[in-house]
């Protein structure tokens, strides 16, 4: 009895020293921990806090878009969003005046609810098991359980670290905008990539999950609280995934009916529809629905023409 419980407790140490070490030489260093760094240093000088998913972090760079911060992560949906927007308040001295947030066709869908990359990361803004309870998702407990054995997270990472070799970084970061180059008219197969990501993004999935519209309410009254603006945005997409979506998974007058009912109970919101701002330029994106870096900077200067002209009329 006691080998076993001695072997039981080397083994909670060995875990320990490994996440210990894991985080020391890599995940530290990786996106989600690098951006909290980068906001605390930057806290007051941050005015505008762009949040949600891939669609403003390839979308919007701060280098186009005065004084922002770009605080989102591929894959995000808004029970994070929610969870790190209440954390990044209790910062003392942060306090931006204007929340970015995307407000896409896919934005409240069930595809990703139960979903949650990187939890060695969000385990310090949400408690997995109330989750797994709440959204009577038993899988999130495996969630919780990956958290705490992080280092097996990204293995390679911890491997090359250790060897004294650097991972790739790919496409061009900064301030948490990740810009890519690829051009999405070379594509020779548009329709295909089109037809995947409106797939992944809607069949099988609700269009109007409640957790996830909850949480993006959630965000929006803490807003107006903190009589924060918040600038709500349908992120430009291709006219291969916008018509893909419309015909065959989204009813559009429901979306905007349902998403304006909400609105209406906020005066704080700024809403900005660029859905089709570039169906004819294919060459601005990275894929059938993101962006690529000469389409962020292009958008990012737009966006930022609306934050001065809405600043002008207050």
């Amino acid at each position: 009895m006691a080998i076993k419980f001695l072997l039981k407790i080397s083994l909670f140490i060995l875990i320990i020293a490994l996440n210990t070490l894991f985080y020391e030489l890599v995940l530290q260093f990786n996106e989600p921990e690098s951006l909290e760094k980068e906001l605390l240093e930057q806290k007051e000088e941050i005015e505008v806090l762009i949040l949600g998913d891939s669609h403003p972090k390839l979308s919007l760079n701060p280098l186009n878009v005065k004084n922002s911060f770009n605080l989102t992560t591929h894959g995000e949906n808004y029970l994070q969003t929610y969870a790190r927007f209440k954390s990044a308040l209790e910062i003392e001295g942060f306090n931006p005046k204007i929340i970015i947030l995307p407000l896409d066709w896919h934005s409240f869908s069930s595809f990703r609810a139960g979903r949650f990359n990187n939890e060695w990361y969000w385990q310090k803004h949400l408690n997995f098991f109330e989750l797994a309870f709440k959204l009577k998702k038993p899988t999130l407990i495996n969630q919780a359980i990956s958290a705490f054995f992080y280092f097996k997270e990204r293995g390679e990472g911890l491997l090359a670290a250790l060897a004294g070799v650097s991972l790739p970084k790919k496409g061009f970061y900064w301030q948490g905008f990740n810009g890519l180059d690829n051009d999405f008219s070379q594509a020779k197969n548009r329709l295909t990539i089109a037809q995947d990501k409106v797939e992944r993004h809607f069949k099988d999935a609700e269009l109007l999950d409640k957790t996830m519209l909850e949480s993006f309410l959630n965000i929006l009254k803490l807003a107006q609280d903190q009589q924060q603006k918040v600038i709500l945005i349908s992120f430009p997409v291709s006219i291969e995934y916008y018509l893909l979506a419309k015909e065959q998974f989204v009813s559009e007058a429901t979306y905007q009916d349902v998403t304006s009912d909400f609105l209406e109970d906020f005066d704080n919101i700024y809403y900005l529809d660029y859905q089709n701002l570039y169906f004819n330029n294919p060459e601005l994106f990275f894929d059938s629905d993101h962006l690529n870096v000469e389409g962020a900077a292009l958008f990012s200067r737009i966006i930022q023409e609306e934050i001065e002209k809405n600043q002008s009329k207050e």
